[in-house]
């Protein structure tokens, strides 16, 4: 459900790159050299979560339905 909400502000995580520096100094390297995070989400990332999100769905329904008539 988490992501499924978060999926709805795609836009709005990718205009935090433009206009937040705070934000992408989140996924820079650190001091030794090593990067800290994986970096921002890209559009193909959102598209594969959107697609996820649509299985998750599936899956926590059949578990309900599943969970009323058995328990």
């Amino acid at each position: 459900m988490m992501l499924d909400a978060a999926s709805k502000f795609d836009m709005v995580f990718m205009r935090l790159e433009e206009t937040d520096p705070r934000y992408l100094s989140y996924f820079e390297v650190d001091s030794k050299g090593k990067q800290k995070n994986l970096g921002p989400s890209v559009l193909k990332d959102w598209e594969k979560s959107r697609s996820f999100v649509k299985f998750l769905k599936l899956f926590y329904m059949v578990t309900l339905n599943f969970l009323a008539r058995y328990m």
